[in-house]
C-alpha cells in the first residue's frame, strides 16, 4: 500500500529473486548468490516481479561470468581489434575521416561485436581500459596515416562510454594518447552520445570543454535515437552530427525519413556543424544524402569496418579513397570528418 513521506504519496515495487536447494546448492553464500541473480533477472523483466533461480538461468549466469574473465584477460593482454571503417566526402569520393571500431576475436565464439561484450564491460569496471585501448591505438594509427599521406586529412573518431566522460581522469588520457603518438589534437574526433552525456550532464559538459581546450573535436552520435534534446547543440562545444543508421536505412521509401534526415542536415547547417550519415548502403542513399546538402557518408557502400592494413590498401587504390582534399575555407566541423 501507498504510504506518506511527508506530504508526498510513496508506492514501493518489489523485485524479489528466489533460490532453492532443489539444484544441489546447501551453502548459504551459494543460495544468496542465486536469488541474487534472480532478483536482477526480475528486474530485467519490467520490476515488481519475481523470478526463480534455476538451470537455465545458473546457466546463463555461468556463461556471463566465463565471458568476463575472458573479456578481463583479453583487455590485459591486449587482444582486442580496432578496425576502421573511411568516411567518405560524397561530392568527392575521398575519404576525409575513419572511425575505429573495436572487435573481440574470441577463440571460442567467433569475432564479436562491441553489442556482445561493451555493456559487460561498463557493469564490470573495464570500460576505462577497455576505451583506453582503443584511443591508443586509433591515434597511433592516425599518426601512421599522417606520417605517409601527409596531404591528407584522416582524423580518426573514437566513440567515448558514459563512464570516460564522468571519469576525471579521462581528459588526462587522451592527452597522453596524443602525446604517445605525436598527434596534432584536431586529428582526433571523440564521439559520443546524448544518454552517455546525461550519465552525469555536468560532468559531461565541463569534460567536453576541456577536450575543446585541448584542441580535440567532437560529434554527438546517434543523433535522433533514444533520448535527444536540441538544448545539448545549444550548450555544449560540438563540431558534427552523425545521423543514425535507422534513419538511413529507409531512404529513399519512408517519406518519415527522408523528413528527419533533411532537418537534420538544415539544423547541422544553420548551426555550422558538419552531418556525418551512418549506415549508407546504396547508391541510391548517397545521391539523396548529397542532394540534401549531407557532405559526409560512411557505410558499407564503401567499406565495413577493416583492419588498419585493409585501410591502408583501400585508401592507395579504390577510386573512391584517392586523391586529395583542399582544406580551404573549411570549417571547424568540416575539419572533423
Amino acid at each position: 500500500d501507498p504510504f506518506l513521506l511527508g506530504e508526498q504519496e510513496v508506492r514501493v515495487a518489489t523485485s524479489i529473486g528466489i533460490a532453492t536447494t532443489a539444484l544441489g546448492n546447501t551453502r548459504a553464500a551459494s543460495l544468496v548468490r542465486d536469488a541474487d541473480a534472480a532478483m536482477y533477472r526480475a528486474k530485467a523483466r519490467g520490476r515488481a516481479c519475481t523470478e526463480v533461480f534455476d538451470a537455465r538461468l545458473r546457466a546463463e549466469v555461468l556463461a556471463r561470468l566465463r565471458l568476463e574473465n575472458d573479456l578481463r584477460q583479453a583487455v590485459e593482454s591486449d587482444a582486442l581489434e580496432v578496425r576502421y571503417q573511411p568516411q567518405v566526402d560524397f561530392g568527392s569520393g575521398l575519404v576525409v575521416g575513419v572511425e575505429a571500431l573495436v572487435r573481440w576475436p574470441h577463440p571460442e565464439h567467433g569475432l564479436l561485436l562491441p553489442a556482445a561484450f561493451v555493456s559487460l564491460a561498463d557493469e564490470t569496471g573495464l570500460a576505462a581500459d577497455l576505451g583506453r585501448l582503443v584511443l591508443r591505438r586509433g591515434c597511433a594509427e592516425a599518426a601512421h596515416w599522417l606520417a605517409r599521406w601527409p596531404h591528407r586529412r584522416l582524423p580518426v573518431g573514437v566513440n567515448v562510454s558514459a563512464r570516460q566522460l564522468a571519469d576525471a581522469r579521462f581528459v588526462d588520457d587522451v592527452a597522453h594518447a596524443l602525446a604517445a603518438a605525436h598527434l596534432p589534437a584536431d586529428r582526433l574526433c571523440l564521439e559520443v552520445t546524448q544518454p552517455a552525456m546525461l550519465a552525469d550532464e555536468q560532468a559531461s559538459a565541463a569534460t567536453l570543454e576541456r577536450l575543446h581546450a585541448l584542441g580535440v573535436r567532437t560529434a554527438l552520435d546517434d543523433f535522433g535515437v533514444g533520448y535527444s534534446s536540441l538544448s545539448h547543440l545549444k550548450q555544449l562545444r560540438l563540431h558534427a552530427l552523425k545521423v543514425d543508421r535507422a534513419f538511413v536505412h529507409g531512404l529513399p521509401a519512408e517519406p518519415r525519413d527522408l523528413a528527419i534526415v533533411a532537418s537534420v542536415v538544415a539544423l547541422g547547417a544553420a548551426l555550422g556543424l558538419e552531418v556525418v550519415a551512418e549506415g549508407v548502403e546504396t547508391s541510391m542513399q548517397a545521391d539523396l544524402l548529397r542532394g540534401l546538402g549531407c557532405r559526409v557518408g560512411q557505410g558499407h557502400l564503401w567499406s565495413g569496418p577493416v583492419p588498419a592494413d585493409e585501410l591502408a590498401g583501400l585508401l592507395d587504390g579504390a577510386p573512391w579513397g584517392a586523391g586529395t582534399v583542399d582544406l580551404t575555407g573549411t570549417t571547424a566541423g568540416e575539419r572533423c570528418g
